[in-house]
């Protein structure tokens, strides 16, 4: 597609976020645990790290709201699972779609890294990804008002190991709704070692979706749909495979801002998740939502084995999707290994990113009135929910050179 004609198409593009309403269905309460502390969520994205690595928190982009937080290791995946099973709002930004797109294939490249093509990642490999932050004791735990300095680190070691402009322009956010926040989090989320803790075993029981609300506007997930033909740069079938899985989802995505509530959108959001019992006893999980679960945490494709099991495939626009166990959900973290200089001391630490949380909130008014069941007007609470991204700056218990020396010379990227 030429220049000319993607800046003409945005043009016609809603300008707006949209709500839709999908299930005949009231929305719940959140009844998610809610966290108190910032270690609460450091500790649900990766329990093993949180409890024999960490000593402190220094800064988190995350503050702490009024409304619940619950920590998650997977929050774009693990919201949308919630919505579904226990009948929230669901809530969606394009950063929380794109997120998963670099943390995902960061799985890969940690494991290909010996067929990418040199312009991909420098030939010097991870070991000067230690970035220097300098910090005082006055900006310990701000929140995301610390957070600008961080970015710009993280975005100087980006393009210091990454040799193409293009792809070090694709990793970073911008949207309409993308803060500098967002762009630290992508950066580390693909250049960052792998976290390869499993996410948490989730039941799947019957459930809804009342409504979903895309923020931004449809030119940010337009943005996102062109940005997968840089999956066809790398060798092998397998990103190539996650493309055309994640392609028919991001133009259902755009057509619920241009179409609204059609049969064709609403179908779509109601098959945002499936269940599939192929022996009637353990359930395993289906629907578009697996395309953003195409690699596990060891850069192994989910796809192999379930593509045989055709018969309980979610096909959308001719595409067949897989099908999961819910234990196979991976991660949506990744580390990177920074100095941190607090007046005359150097700290070892640790910059955890990932798609950490889910925040639930009270329904909007666009979002009460997109439910067709007039019931949900008499429910009071949190009943949206939405995923939320950000990094953790951990002082390290104590110097262990195994885990640094592997994250720093071991054979990612």
């Amino acid at each position: 597609m030429t220049t000319a004609s993607f800046i003409i198409y945005r043009e016609t593009l809603a300008d707006m976020p949209v709500t839709l309403g999908v299930a005949w269905r009231s929305a719940e309460n959140w009844t998610g645990v809610p966290a108190t502390t910032r270690g609460d969520i450091l500790r649900a994205v990766n329990m093993k790290h949180y409890l024999h690595r960490y000593k402190s928190i220094l800064q988190t982009s995350i503050g702490m709201p009024d409304y619940l937080i619950t920590g998650s290791p997977n929050g774009f995946v693990h919201v949308a699972l919630a919505a579904y099973k226990t009948r929230h709002h669901l809530t969606i930004r394009p950063e929380d779609v794109w997120f998963s797109i670099p943390s995902q294939l960061s799985f890969y490249i940690n494991v290909h890294a010996a067929e990418l093509p040199d312009v991909f990642v420098s030939n010097e490999g991870i070991k000067q990804l230690a970035i220097e932050v300098t910090c005082d004791n006055r900006s310990r735990n701000d929140g995301p008002r610390k957070s600008n300095a961080s970015t710009r680190q993280i975005a100087a070691v980006l393009g210091d190991h990454i040799k193409d402009p293009a792809l070090r322009e694709w990793v970073m956010p911008s949207f309409s709704t993308t803060m500098i926040v967002d762009r630290a989090v992508a950066a580390a989320l693909f250049i960052g070692a792998m976290q390869t803790e499993k996410c948490p075993t989730s039941r799947m029981s019957g459930g809804a979706l009342p409504s979903v609300t895309l923020l931004g506007e449809a030119a940010d997930y337009w943005i996102i749909l062109q940005r997968l033909d840089i999956l066809e740069r790398l060798r092998g079938c397998e990103p190539r495979d996650m493309a055309q899985l994640l392609r028919p989802v991001l133009r259902h995505m755009i057509a619920t801002f241009e179409t609204g509530a059609t049969p064709r959108t609403v179908s779509f959001w109601n098959n945002m998740i499936q269940k599939w019992k192929p022996d009637g006893n353990k359930t395993f999980l289906s629907g578009w939502i697996t395309a953003f679960c195409y690699w596990s945490a060891e850069g192994v494709s989910n796809i192999i084995f379930n593509m045989k099991q055709r018969g309980g495939a979610f096909v959308l626009d001719g595409v067949a999707y897989p099908c999961l166990d819910s234990e196979d959900i991976p991660p949506s973290s990744a580390a990177v290994p920074v100095v941190v200089d607090i007046g005359d001391k150097r700290l070892d630490c640790t910059l955890l990113a990932a798609s950490a949380a889910i925040y639930a909130t009270d329904a909007t008014p666009e979002q009460v009135a997109a439910s067709p069941n007039q019931g949900v007007l008499k429910r009071r609470g949190r009943t949206a929910i939405q995923p939320v991204s950000g990094w953790f700056l951990c002082e390290n218990k104590y110097r262990k050179r195994s885990s640094i020396h592997q994250i720093l010379h071991g054979n990612r990227l």
